[in-house]
């Protein structure tokens, strides 16, 4: 049983190291009977590294306004501190073909090194409240000390922010959602706010519309780079501001789900063909449509989505739709105790003008070169009982039927086809 004072502490470590190859020299190998596999291709890069390490400490601390019997109706103040830490580190010493791969940012012959740290504390003050007629709100404030070291320069700033949300029920089938963000520290005047509201009709349909408006600022590496500890460069981004009506329509008796969304960016930022970060000035529409809907028949079941999305400027590079099918059979065996679902599963993404990889900053550029249609068909088996789950599932089937191979971003072939294994067991007390 909880008491009114509970303090929680939770560590985490992660480290990630990647190997970037560049993508293939050439398409035209695959056939060969040399190099049947991808990994036989020749490519960009034969050296390039990345490594990612990340660690968080986090300790919070609960205090509950009421008497030694817990309510719902009571005010809980809570506090959050979280100690972040992120280093990103790149790193590539082969010189051969360098300046034709990385163009302008291939800044010295010894090779390119790229560091960026970023250590950030957090304190969160807040205060909640729920009462039984459904009503809850929460009200707080973040101070974010963040200090961000290139090895060119160090810079460090003090973001504010107070927050609210809150969740109102009118009658019985409709609740109002609300919540907004307001900087007050160095991120002054930037903003994030979101209404909407839920309209639940049983188990015939619900309705989820809303509207958000928003000035935010754009992400580090747009506004800054340095390369072999010299600035690359130093950019004086806008804040990109908009807004955005969302809505989504669940209907469960025919398993179908809809959503909605329709905004309007200024200052959205993209990546050009020299992979550099720019903004449009002019505001940027944006319409995504997605639908699901699944079928039965028996134990059979066919799970399908589908996406359609459309920008009204051209510097934005994305596939006009894409879907999903699933079709399975899902039986219960061992005397009912043992679920099991065995199936396909294709994914389709039409051929569109693509993104290539710059692995120096992680982030996709535009390329003036079409990435050809992508059709891959899987085959799964899942399979759990109770806390225990396992599946086995044999990825691009196609690699052993036809000699088709699959791009989803530019010079950049999908996996080889493969056979995958996954365990899962959640131990409780």
């Amino acid at each position: 049983m909880q008491g009114r004072l509970n303090t929680f502490v939770v560590i985490l470590n992660n480290i990630n190291t990647e190997e970037n190859n560049g993508g293939v020299t050439t398409d035209s190998l695959f056939d060969q009977p040399n190099f049947n596999f991808r990994e036989r291709i020749p490519i960009f890069r034969t050296n390039a590294e990345v490594r990612k390490d990340q660690q968080n400490i986090v300790i919070q601390n609960t205090l509950r306004l009421g008497d030694s019997i817990i309510e719902p109706s009571d005010f809980v103040v809570q506090h959050r501190l979280i100690y972040q830490t992120d280093k990103y580190k790149f790193y590539d010493d082969v010189t051969q073909g360098a300046a034709a791969f990385y163009g302008d940012y291939f800044v010295e012959e010894r090779g390119l090194r790229l560091y960026n740290k970023v250590l950030k504390i957090s304190n969160d003050f807040s205060l909640y409240n729920s009462t039984d007629g459904g009503i809850s709100g929460k009200v707080g404030i973040i101070h974010d000390f963040i200090k961000f070291d290139n090895e060119a320069e160090k810079q460090t700033r003090n973001d504010i922010t107070a927050y609210a949300r809150g969740i109102v029920p009118i009658g019985k089938i409709l609740n109002l959602d609300v919540e907004g963000k307001l900087g007050l520290g160095s991120n002054v005047g930037k903003f994030y706010a979101q209404g909407g509201f839920l309209l639940n009709v049983g188990k015939w349909a619900s309705l989820n519309p809303g509207l958000a408006v928003f000035n935010l600022e754009p992400g580090n590496v747009v506004s800054n780079l340095a390369i072999n500890s010299t600035t690359f460069y130093d950019n004086d981004q806008k804040g990109m501001t908009g807004f955005q009506v969302f809505g989504n329509l669940r209907v469960p008796f025919t398993k179908t789900n809809l959503s909605l969304k329709q905004g309007v960016v200024q200052n959205l930022v993209y990546w050009d063909g020299e992979g550099r970060p720019q903004q449009i000035d002019a505001s940027v529409s944006q319409t995504v449509i997605s639908v699901e809907q699944n079928f039965k028949f028996k134990s059979f079941h066919l799970d399908n989505s589908f996406t359609f999305q459309t920008y009204s400027n051209a510097n934005i590079q994305l596939p006009p739709w894409f879907s999903k099918h699933a079709l399975y059979l899902r039986r219960k065996v061992f005397k009912k105790v043992l679920d099991v679902d065995i199936g396909i599963e294709r994914q389709i993404i039409p051929a569109y003008k693509g993104l290539a990889f710059m692995p120096l900053n992680g982030q996709f550029y535009n390329v003036d070169a079409d990435v050809p249609a992508f059709n891959m068909t899987s085959a799964f088996i899942n399979a759990k009982v109770s806390t225990f789950r396992v599946f086995v599932r044999l990825d691009n089937v196609e690699d052993y039927l036809s000699d088709t191979i699959y791009f989803q971003t530019y010079r950049h072939p999908w996996n080889d086809g493969k056979l995958r294994l996954g365990i899962r067991w959640r131990l409780l007390d």
